[in-house]
């Protein structure tokens, strides 16, 4: 998730997530998260388009800023050891 916020994935993936202003015209708080789609299979439910953009969006906003892999690393492991 960190790789496709930082368009490092390869184009195949450009088009793999959606942000809820894509879906949706409302001016919400969570305008600019990634967009979770409906799902019906549990296999669906598991995979990284679900649970990697609910994960992704749910990670506090400063880890998700960082600049560099290593950085994210750091601060995620601080931010989960923490919680």
């Amino acid at each position: 998730m960190f790789k496709y916020s930082k368009s490092v994935l390869p184009c195949v993936f450009d088009k793999y997530f959606n942000r809820n202003s894509d879906v949706h015209n409302y001016n919400t708080r969570c305008n600019f998260d990634l967009h979770i789609p409906k799902y019906k299979l549990n296999v669906t439910y598991k995979s990284v388009k679900i649970q990697g953009v609910h994960i992704w969006n749910h990670i506090h906003k400063i880890i998700n800023v960082q600049s560099s892999m290593s950085a994210f690393k750091k601060h995620l492991k601080c931010y989960l050891l923490k919680n």
